[in-house]
């Protein structure tokens, strides 16, 4: 575990483990494992806004939304707070500005639009008129993004990502340039497939999973 000044985010301790399966929710429809494996060979059509969007919308300070249409357009949509299209952007494939597959978005301190492309295990970041950045490649299959208000980036990072084969699962915490702060990997952390995260105004993390003896919700308390 790399040490930095933020090293204090990383003295975490799970307090709670909350089955969620057993409560009778439903779990969340992920893409076929095949769908999943396979790079797309060549752009698809797209067929319009949100053909199988991914996540629940986010909202930017100005009323902006954002989703994610992953699975069936791969491709980003931003609404206005009324609810009219005003842009789209992204098309299949491996470059930048491409996506594999959109899986979740964030919206960093500086209005930046930060984008989970799943299976090519990166983040990239747009502004909020679609014009690629740059993007992180530290990490593995990322699952979900938040960025809180104190500008640092929490990832949920699934493994098993495109062209990387099996790759350790966790939880990665970067600054809004991309400098890894801190990092829980591996299945020795008792995470099992990190699929979304989010974090209270007390710094503590929370981590939804996916796993095949039922789906979870844990509590990574800062201390």
């Amino acid at each position: 575990m790399k040490r930095t000044k933020y090293s204090w985010l990383l003295g975490i301790v799970l307090v709670v483990s909350l089955v969620l399966g057993a409560c009778g929710s439903p779990a969340a429809p992920e893409a076929p494992a095949e769908e999943m494996a396979e790079a797309p060979a060549e752009e698809e059509e797209t067929t319009g806004p949100a053909a199988l969007p991914q996540i629940v919308p986010i909202i930017a300070e100005d009323g902006s939304i954002f989703t994610a249409d992953g699975y069936g357009n791969r491709q980003v949509h931003r609404f206005s707070a009324e609810g009219d299209l005003e842009i789209s952007w992204g098309t299949s494939g491996m470059e930048p500005g491409q996506f594999a597959l959109v899986h979740n978005i964030g919206i960093d301190s500086q209005g930046r639009v930060l984008i989970c492309d799943r299976e090519s295990s990166r983040i990239q970041i747009f502004d909020r008129e679609g014009q690629f950045i740059t993007m992180w490649e530290d990490v593995n299959g990322p699952g979900d993004v938040y960025c809180s208000p104190d500008g640092l980036v929490y990832v949920a990072e699934q493994g098993g990502s495109l062209g990387k084969g099996p790759a350790p699962i966790g939880v990665s915490i970067f600054t809004e340039e991309g400098e890894l702060v801190g990092r829980l990997r591996g299945f020795e952390t008792g995470l099992t497939m990190p699929h979304g995260i989010w974090c209270d105004s007390k710094g503590n993390v929370f981590v939804a999973e996916l796993g095949t003896d039922g789906n979870k919700a844990r509590k990574l308390a800062k201390i």
